[in-house]
């Protein structure tokens, strides 16, 4: 890579991202109320394809995931979901290039999704970035789906008064161990179900 393009992509990238998803709130923790106001859709979906290509117009490189939906949590009901995010490998490109914070999916990986509206230019990476993605994985013990995006659920729904929660959501918000760095892995997940009851009690 030359010394000019890799200076180009140090101080144009942030600019690049700012129009697709407020670059300077990314960067901000984003509770579970910030997440929902931001977004225009909340899905649960599975991934099933990533296809990147170099634009013709702007001459960046994009990627567009494509997801199967599963649920819809806010915004119109679709049974296919697409999103376009900068970055990217292209065929035969062994670098690629990477963006700080664009998430990635996997293919057959379900996620929960909070997405914003699209960009003029058709740029919808999730809301602030990476904690606009929650995972979803099966506890090995019950075999319940569960959700984490990485943070604790005792500071995401922090600003939330308990009483405005489902009553099992909120069992289940005071029921997590204690807050402490041994404890972090335990209160970054709780059961898919739950999370759903309480983005769709949101307003």
């Amino acid at each position: 890579m030359s010394k000019v393009k890799r200076i180009v992509q140090i101080f144009l990238l942030p600019l690049l991202v700012l129009p697709l998803n407020s670059f300077a709130t990314s960067l901000l923790p984003l509770d579970i109320s910030s997440l929902h106001q931001q977004s225009q859709d909340i899905l649960v979906a599975e991934s099933v394809s990533n296809s990147t290509k170099k634009e013709t117009a702007s001459g960046l490189i994009v990627t567009y995931s494509s997801f199967k939906v599963l649920n819809t949590l806010k915004g119109a009901a679709v049974q296919t979901y697409t999103i376009k995010q900068i970055g990217g490998k292209l065929p035969g490109d062994s670098g690629g290039l990477k963006v700080p914070g664009v998430p990635t999916f996997t293919v057959g990986e379900r996620y929960v999704l909070f997405v914003p509206p699209a960009s003029k230019t058709g740029f919808a990476s999730p809301v602030g970035l990476m904690q606009g993605k929650f995972d979803i994985t099966s506890d090995a013990n019950t075999n319940t789906a569960m959700v984490s995006n990485g943070r604790d659920f005792g500071v995401l729904t922090q600003s939330l008064p308990s009483g405005t929660m489902p009553a099992s959501v909120r069992n289940t918000i005071q029921t997590l161990p204690a807050a402490s760095s041994a404890n972090l892995a335990k209160r970054t997940k709780i059961p898919l179900h739950e999370f759903e009851l309480l983005i769709r009690s949101l307003k």
